[in-house]
């Protein structure tokens, strides 16, 4: 039985339809929607002012949260559009608005689970992302993935999965969660399709997972993606500019070394980034200049830590061990201490030996 909320909608709905009778018929929506995608590129403004004054003219779909509340696809199809009108005339809080509002019309049209509602979340992220609410994208985007895992478990190089996953790393780098978006970067890397003409991608995705990982304070999880890119590159994948691809991906292995205090091995990559610049460019060229700034910046400060590492080296006193030594002896015994808890009370009475505190709480107790 209808309610009399509905009720009365049906009837506004008629009455409008009536006074539209005497009016000439627009053309059919789809041949409308048609015409007016052919704007978008040229003049969004005027096509965000066509579909809302087509919008107004359908049946009132209610409110989302009162009984009657009765959406058509063709509702959300016009919202979806007029979201595109609004993100390419740069409005993109006004896109997020409207792609929320067709994201509560497609669920209560399709369901939850539906690849409809899955696209209009995935576009409500990339209008989060376009106006800088890059935390909120990536929510959205690490809402989507578990089920888009799932359905494609045996397609991992399906385009709407990779894009998923490229959105969620670019979004979660720019909101600073860098570890986040490593691992993203890494998945990404999984699922590049096999192939000569694949090189390039995965050189470029190796080389934002190594920066992901070293922004994080993982240089060791960031080194063999930093290998990996300076290998391809250095093998001419990187098209026209293969050689300062190359160069640049030396500067991302040197900065990766230097975390790991591997300090000849971070000189010489970046002294030959600066090499191969010079070679390319000319002595004159900004990017040599600023190679060779970074260059002189590296050497200082691995001077400098040396310098600090033969100060502490002095002031140790014979037997006496440095906070990493303790921390190291410590670590083994935990371990020992583990092993004997395990054979006791299997693996739950190991966590405590593993999982026994911070690393700031050690030096802190040290």
């Amino acid at each position: 039985m209808l309610s009399r909320r509905t009720l009365i909608l049906l009837a506004v709905a008629a009455l409008a339809i009536a006074a539209d009778d005497a009016q000439p018929k627009p053309p059919g929506l789809s041949e409308f929607r048609k015409d007016v995608r052919t704007l978008l590129a040229s003049q969004p403004a005027q096509a965000a002012k066509l579909l809302k004054e087509a919008f107004a003219k359908l049946p009132p779909a209610g409110d989302a949260e009162e009984e009657g509340y009765s959406p058509t696809q063709e509702h959300a199809d016009l919202l979806s559009d007029l979201a595109e009108a609004y993100l390419r005339s740069g409005e993109a809080l006004k896109a997020i608005d409207v792609l929320e509002e067709a994201g509560v019309m497609l669920r209560k049209l399709h369901g939850a689970s539906s690849p409809m509602y899955g696209v209009a979340l995935n576009r409500l992220g990339d209008a989060h992302f376009e106006a800088g609410k890059y935390a909120e994208a990536a929510g959205l985007y690490k809402l989507l993935l578990p089920g888009m895992r799932k359905d494609f478990a045996g397609n991992v190089e399906h385009p709407a999965l990779r894009k998923t996953i490229e959105h969620y790393a670019r979004a979660s780098a720019q909101a600073g969660k860098h570890g986040v978006a490593a691992k993203a970067y890494a998945e990404l890397i999984d699922t590049v399709p096999p192939g000569a003409e694949s090189r390039e991608e995965t050189a470029e995705l190796s080389l934002k997972a190594a920066s992901e990982f070293a922004t994080a304070g993982k240089p060791k999880a960031a080194l063999p993606h930093a290998e990996k890119a300076r290998e391809l590159f250095a093998a001419g994948v990187g098209g026209d500019d293969d050689a300062m691809r190359h160069a640049m991906s030396l500067n991302g292995l040197a900065g990766v070394l230097e975390r790991l205090d591997r300090h000849d091995e971070a000189l010489a990559a970046m002294a030959q980034a600066l090499e191969i610049a010079r070679a390319q460019r000319g002595d004159n060229d900004p990017i040599v200049a600023s190679g060779r700034k970074n260059l002189d910046g590296l050497q200082a400060k691995v001077n400098w830590k040396l310098k600090q590492a033969a100060a502490a080296a002095e002031k140790k006193k014979p037997g006496e061990r440095t906070i990493d030594e303790a921390l190291a002896e410590k670590k083994a015994k935990a371990a020992e201490e583990a092993k004997a808890a395990a054979k006791k009370g299997g693996w739950l009475g190991a966590i405590g030996g593993w999982f026994g505190g911070s690393r700031d709480e050690e030096r802190d107790e040290l």
